[in-house]
């Protein structure tokens, strides 16, 4: 069977060769077997993406669904009847087991009674993705309290599949450079849309016209466009509220192709020239970032990098505690891996990880982020981006 996307097809998009989902879930298997799992429950969208090429819309309508992968044989998709002919034409995916009611304690009980089914219960270790999103904690319990009565033993292996993440294929770095193009779109198409008296709102679709127009797709999180003064910071996503002249903005944006997230951000002043404070906090966040550019290339631990920065940055209590995070497959509303640039992180570089790196300044009332998407290369990283970095921009002036 063929996987190859196609822009007219009635299939559903495979945006990889078969090989290459073989290779996935082979790694897949032999860090089943280190762990000495006899069974993986799979809940993460971003799982079932990366390993069966199962996609879909993250959303409330799909209330309960899990693939049960075992390490001997093939897994077993566990769905609401209404999905089970978009989950079929998944070539990995040919046992297809379905509910008809959501919202309902069975589905869950019905869950551990396929591991029974497949002798894969009594006696077994059963990992689960217990951090993900699409896992609610009372479904979680009910899973917890039926696998215990039936005799097996929960592990949460909730990293299992978000390792393996991290380490991309060039078919991966392929479509995180395709996201890259799409990211400078949308953050020309912002600062083109950005002027006082206009709404946030307004700059925010002419953002997502832009970004779907040049083919692209659902991103994970929402378009953020927040005053970087500190008593007027919020985190909310583009509301009614008009920009107004000299004010500082930070603008967050990811953008989307097959999945892949392209993710960064800066700094921009609105509708005025910036004073002295403000120029010297967008200096200050770019020297923060630079130092974190200066080391990324392969071979290096993030413990190492996390150090560097912390030993030039004057940290206030409001910044955030790391510089920068892997970047890769993207469902709402978690476009970030589990390779952060933090103390307590373990990961080393290497080549093909994507990562947004982050830079964080705060002069007086001002608080300044910017954000520089990349991927590492052999001996070193290429931008993901080609925006200009160096200079404050002035939009809407």
């Amino acid at each position: 069977m063929s996987l190859s996307n196609s822009e007219n097809q009635l299939e559903p998009p495979f945006p990889f060769a078969e090989k290459e989902y073989e290779d996935r879930i082979q790694r897949f298997k032999a860090d089943m077997q280190r762990r000495e799992l006899d069974v993986m429950l799979l809940f993460a969208n971003h799982s079932f993406f990366y390993l069966y090429g199962y996609d879909m819309a993250a959303g409330a309508a799909i209330s309960y669904q899990t693939i049960i992968a075992p390490l001997d044989g093939g897994p077993v998709a566990f769905v609401r009847n209404t999905m089970a002919e978009w989950v079929s034409h998944s070539p990995f995916l040919n046992d297809i087991r379905t509910y008809d009611t959501p919202f309902n304690d069975d589905n869950a009980k019905m869950t551990v009674e396929i591991l029974a089914d497949l002798n894969l219960l009594s006696g077994k270790r059963i990992g689960i993705e217990k951090r993900s999103l699409t896992l609610n904690a009372y479904d979680y319990d009910l899973v917890r309290e039926q696998v215990e009565r039936g005799g097996g033993q929960l592990v949460d292996a909730s990293d299992l599949v978000m390792e393996l993440r991290i380490h991309k294929s060039p078919a991966e770095v392929a479509y995180m450079r395709q996201a890259g193009h799409l990211y400078d779109v949308v953050m020309e198409a912002t600062f083109a849309a950005m002027k006082p008296g206009i709404r946030e709102c307004d700059v925010n679709a002419e953002a997502l016209h832009a970004l779907y127009s040049a083919g692209g797709e659902d991103v994970a999180q929402p378009l953020m466009i927040i005053p970087a003064v500190m008593s007027r910071t919020n985190m909310l996503p583009p509301t009614r509220r008009m920009l107004m002249a000299g004010e500082p903005m930070f603008i967050e944006a990811g953008a989307c192709f097959n999945r892949y997230h392209a993710v960064g951000g800066t700094t921009v002043a609105c509708g005025a020239e910036p004073g002295k404070e403000m120029l010297e906090a967008f200096a200050r966040a770019r020297d923060a970032i630079d130092v974190t550019r200066s080391l990324i290339k392969p071979g290096v631990s993030t413990a190492d990098v996390i150090k560097a920065v912390i030993d030039v940055r004057d940290i206030k209590d409001h910044e955030a505690f790391h510089a920068g995070y892997g970047i890769g497959i993207g469902y709402r509303y978690l476009w970030h891996e589990d390779l952060i640039i933090r103390v307590g992180d373990e990961h080393v570089l290497e080549e093909n990880m994507t990562l947004s790196l982050f830079g964080f300044a705060t002069i007086g009332e001002y608080f300044f982020i910017v954000s520089d998407p990349v991927v590492i290369t052999t001996n070193g990283f290429d931008d993901l981006s080609t925006l200009p970095r160096d200079e404050l921009r002035v939009v809407g002036a």
